[in-house]
């Protein structure tokens, strides 16, 4: 048999095939797979909705209270129709909707916006409270959101105020709510954790949680610190009583909102009464899907001409926040 002799030519292109070959066959280099940003259910952190879907039962054995047969009186004999939305100025730069119907309305102060759903104008049986991102996000985010908490409900901060009482109080007067809260005392353990989170349809991201509690007065100041605090705000006088107020079940919803590039935001706390269900669930999940960055032209607007004085629905509300000028200054 006559041997074939390869060229040196010969022998390199099929080196080279081989060579090639070789590396088709090797597993390519992936990157870390990056998982898309979870979509924002706004019906999720409403329990209302949960009952509707059968995943937990309603509780029929306690009965409504007056408060909250007043509310439902609302709609006896009346089908509900679909509400038309208005928009409502939040923080430095966004806006959502609220239904344009009786008994919402809103008004702010210097980054803080209040919400209200009263349909015989008498309490609230809905209450949402806005603040703008304070700069502090930025350097202490942790810090931040605890201010947030304890403008809402002091006691959901006492596990994070380990130091004297006098500085505690410093802390809690710092406050929109100057240690008083918006009336709701959350019941241990009822927390879910920072569980929903995502984006809504118009990218800004929100992050929320629930507390299970009860509605409320505001929190009494113990009255050697409510007559120093009256002393310096030029009033001498013993501070009056407040009205008896008769706790009813609610729920809190507490979060935030921020923009694609989270840069700019606002905390939220959203109340609702629950005797035996929050009869404006789907309104206050529209409020949150509808949070968007809005035009300087259209947050202008808004902020000239709110509905009511910021003062009148704050006394309204039962509630005590604030002024901007204060609070700032």
């Amino acid at each position: 048999m006559t041997s074939r002799i390869v060229s040196p030519h010969g022998l390199f292109a099929i080196l080279s095939l081989a060579a090639a070959l070789a590396a088709g066959c090797q597993p390519k280099a992936r990157e870390p797979r990056r998982l898309p940003f979870p979509t924002f259910q706004a019906e999720a952190p409403f329990p209302e909705f949960q009952i509707e879907e059968g995943s937990a039962p309603r509780d029929r054995a306690s009965l409504p209270s007056q408060f909250a047969r007043d509310l439902n009186g609302r709609s006896e004999g009346v089908a509900p129709s679909a509400p038309e939305g208005r928009s409502v100025p939040l923080g430095n730069a966004m806006t959502a909707q609220i239904p344009n119907q009786e008994g919402w309305t809103w008004s702010l102060d210097a980054g803080a916006t209040l919400i209200t759903y009263a349909p015989r104008s008498g309490r609230p049986g809905a209450l949402i409270y806005v603040e703008a991102f304070s700069p502090e996000l930025h350097s202490h985010p942790s810090a931040e959101h605890l201010r947030f908490q304890m403008t809402v409900d002091p006691g959901l901060a006492e596990s994070s105020l380990r130091f004297s009482s006098t500085r505690r109080w410093s802390q809690l007067l710092t406050t929109r709510t100057s240690g008083h809260g918006l009336g709701f005392r959350a019941t241990r353990g009822t927390f879910t954790g920072w569980r929903w989170v995502g984006h809504n349809a118009q990218r800004v991201t929100l992050r929320c949680g629930r507390y299970l509690g009860v509605w409320a007065a505001p929190r009494p100041l113990p009255p050697p610190l409510a007559e120093a605090l009256a002393r310096l705000r030029g009033n001498a006088e013993r501070p009056a009583p407040r009205p008896a107020v008769t706790p009813v079940s609610a729920y809190l919803i507490l979060g935030s909102a921020t923009d694609p590039g989270e840069e700019t935001g606002v905390h939220f706390a959203l109340l609702c009464v629950r005797e035996p269900r929050c009869l404006v669930s789907e309104e206050l999940s529209k409020f949150l899907a509808s949070i968007q960055v809005s035009e300087g032209s259209l947050l202008e607007r808004l902020r000239s001409a709110p509905p009511v004085s910021f003062e009148n629905l704050v006394q309204d509300s039962g509630l005590e926040i604030m002024p901007g000028a204060r609070f700032t200054g």
